[in-house]
């Protein structure tokens, strides 16, 4: 048995959570992230229809909206390039 534990991570600016955000189609306990502030469950709820090419466009437009709203932070930007390399390196 593989005792390796599961990475999560935030899929609009990619941070590393402490845990699951949706366990078994429903959002954990009112997770919100850190970083970029995505309440699981409310923000996201089109996940609780069962829609992933929905999903898929909340996250892009969530992820948009924070690259727009950091865009004079360049080591938020810079955080989140790096973020996206690694995650992809991994795959």
């Amino acid at each position: 048995m593989n005792s390796k534990s599961q990475n999560y991570y935030c899929p609009v600016c990619f941070t590393e959570l402490t845990a699951e955000p949706w366990i078994n189609g429903s959002p954990s306990d009112d997770m919100i992230c850190s970083e970029c502030g995505l309440q699981y469950g409310n923000q996201d709820a089109v996940r609780l229809m069962g829609n992933n090419d929905k999903t898929i466009n909340v996250y892009s437009v969530l992820m948009e909206n924070y690259i727009f709203k950091n865009i004079d932070n360049h080591d938020k930007i810079r955080k989140l390039a790096s973020r996206i390399i690694e995650l992809t390196l991994k795959l």
